[in-house]
């Protein structure tokens, strides 16, 4: 469902929010390099680094606002390495994601 996400996503990004986007249990397999990943979740991250360029040609100070974590644990558990992740995918671990969470102003699930 990420397809229904990534419009939300990109909104606050073009209001310039940073936005952590943490995905858990079976939605991490759409990360590795050896499945398809959802195009949403290829076209968001695109997207992200192209704002994050356009800081580089108007003088902004050029940052990418999208952080797409998963979780190590659910990869590993799905029979995956962080070597098989797509380009800017950080994986986390469950206390790294306490720390997310906690540091984070608005939280929204997604299911």
């Amino acid at each position: 469902q990420f397809e229904q996400l990534a419009p939300l996503v990109k909104t606050q990004l073009t209001k310039d929010i940073k936005v952590s986007v943490v995905l858990l249990h079976d939605a991490v397999v759409g990360t590795s390099s050896k499945t398809d990943s959802p195009n949403a979740l290829k076209e968001l991250m695109d997207y992200a680094f192209q704002l994050k360029n356009m800081g580089n040609v108007t003088g902004i100070e050029p940052t990418v606002k999208l952080n797409v974590h998963i979780l190590k644990e659910d990869l590993e558990a799905r029979g995956y390495t962080t070597e098989d992740l797509i380009p800017r995918v950080e994986p986390i671990s469950y206390s790294q994601l306490v720390d997310i969470l906690d540091f984070s102003k608005k939280i929204v699930s997604w299911m």
